[in-house]
C-alpha cells in the first residue's frame, strides 16, 4: 500500500508541475530467446546486451531520475544468468517491478520471480494456437502459471490477438475461468497493423472485421466479470481497429523504452525508427532528456503505452475494484 501511495504522489506531482520525468521504464535486457514465435522478430536483431555492471548502473540511474516502475523485457529476460541480481537491484531501489516471459524458465528462476510485483506470461491460447506460433506445451505453461500463483506471485497473460487466437478465444477465456488467470490482450504486429494490415496475408493477421468482433467480445466478457486486465478506455480506443489517433501521448515525457544496447527511445515501436542517445555513454538522465519529439501519424494500438497515457494523466485507484484497479492499469 505504501508503494502505491508513493507512486500515486509522484504521478500527481509530475502532472501538476508538468514535469518531464521517467515514471515508468521498460528495459529490454536481451534479444535472445529460446523460442521462435512466428509473429516476433526480436531474436533476429542480434545480441548486443549490456554487462551486468552496466545494467545495474542503469537501474540505479532509473531510480535516481524518478522512475517508479521498471519492466524487464526482451527477448526472454530469464535467459540472462544475472536476472536474479537485476531483479534484486530493482527491489532494493523500491521500484514496482514487472517481467515479461514466455514461461519456459519459470521453475529455474522461481526464487528470483518472488521479488517481482507482476509476471506477465506470453499465452496465446490452447495448444492448437501455440503450435502455429512456435511456442511450448500449454499444459506445462499452465502448470508453471499455477506454480507462480501458489507462491503468491501475481501473474497475468500477455496475449497477442492473432487470427488463430481470435478463432480460439472462447477456449482461452474458459482456461482463464478454470484457473482464475488474468488476461491482457494486445493487437498483432504494430507495423503490419498500422501500414500493411490491409494487404498482408500471413495466416496470423486477422481481418479487420474479425478483430473488431474480438474486441467487442472481450468488452462483453469484461463487463460480465471476466478476468481481463485491459481497461475499458483502452478497449474503447481500439474497438474500431487500426489507425486510431492518440491524443496527449506521454511517451518520452513520463515513460520510455531502453533498448538492449542502452539506447533510449520514447517507446519500443520507435526503436530504430528515430535517432536515440545511449544511456551507457552519456547517462540515463541526459539520454532521457534528449528524446526527440515525434508524432505517430498512424496512431497506436500498444496496450502498455496507451494504458500508461490513461494512468499517468490521472490519479490511480487504490481500491481493489473489478474493472480498473491500480494493478490492472500498471502491469506492463
Amino acid at each position: 500500500m505504501l508503494k502505491k501511495i508513493r507512486i500515486a504522489s509522484n504521478i500527481v506531482k509530475a502532472k501538476l508541475l508538468n514535469q518531464k520525468r521517467p515514471l515508468s521504464v521498460t528495459f529490454s535486457v536481451t534479444n535472445r530467446c529460446n523460442l521462435r514465435c512466428s509473429y516476433c522478430s526480436i531474436p533476429d536483431r542480434g545480441n548486443d546486451e549490456l554487462s551486468t555492471a552496466d545494467t545495474i548502473r542503469l537501474i540505479d540511474e532509473f531510480a535516481e531520475a524518478g522512475a517508479q516502475k521498471l519492466s524487464f523485457a526482451g527477448g526472454e529476460p530469464l535467459l540472462r544468468d544475472d536476472i536474479g541480481s537485476l531483479i534484486e537491484r530493482g527491489k532494493r531501489k523500491n521500484l514496482y517491478l514487472s517481467l515479461t516471459t514466455n514461461g519456459t524458465l519459470i521453475k529455474k528462476h522461481l526464487s528470483a520471480l518472488k521479488d517481482l510485483d507482476t509476471v506477465l506470461v506470453s499465452f496465446d491460447g490452447p495448444q492448437a494456437v501455440h503450435n502455429l506460433t512456435g511456442k511450448a506445451r500449454v499444459s506445462t505453461l499452465i502448470e508453471d502459471i499455477l506454480l507462480l500463483k501458489k507462491n503468491n506471485i501475481h501473474v497475468c497473460t500477455s496475449t497477442v490477438l492473432t487470427k488463430p487466437t481470435i478463432e480460439h478465444l472462447d477456449e482461452l477465456l474458459n482456461i482463464s475461468k478454470k484457473i482464475a488467470l488474468q488476461l491482457a490482450f494486445q493487437p498483432y504486429s504494430y507495423i503490419w497493423y498500422l501500414s500493411l494490415a490491409k494487404t498482408k496475408t500471413d495466416g496470423l493477421t486477422p481481418a479487420l472485421g474479425l478483430f473488431k468482433q474480438a474486441i467487442a467480445q472481450i468488452v462483453r466478457e469484461k463487463q460480465g466479470g471476466a478476468l481481463i486486465n485491459n481497461s475499458f478506455p483502452y478497449l474503447n480506443l481500439i474497438k474500431d481497429g487500426i489507425n486510431r489517433k492518440v491524443k496527449e501521448c506521454l511517451a518520452g515525457k513520463r515513460y520510455c523504452y531502453v533498448d538492449t544496447n542502452g539506447d533510449v527511445y520514447p517507446c519500443s515501436p520507435m526503436t530504430k525508427r528515430m535517432s536515440a542517445e545511449n544511456a551507457v555513454k552519456i547517462g540515463f538522465p541526459k539520454a532521457f532528456d534528449k528524446i526527440q519529439q515525434f508524432s505517430c501519424g498512424d496512431g497506436c494500438l500498444f496496450p502498455c503505452y496507451l494504458e500508461y497515457n490513461f494512468l499517468l494523466r490521472s490519479i490511480p485507484a487504490f481500491r481493489n475494484r473489478k474493472r480498473t484497479s491500480f494493478r490492472t492499469r500498471w502491469l506492463f
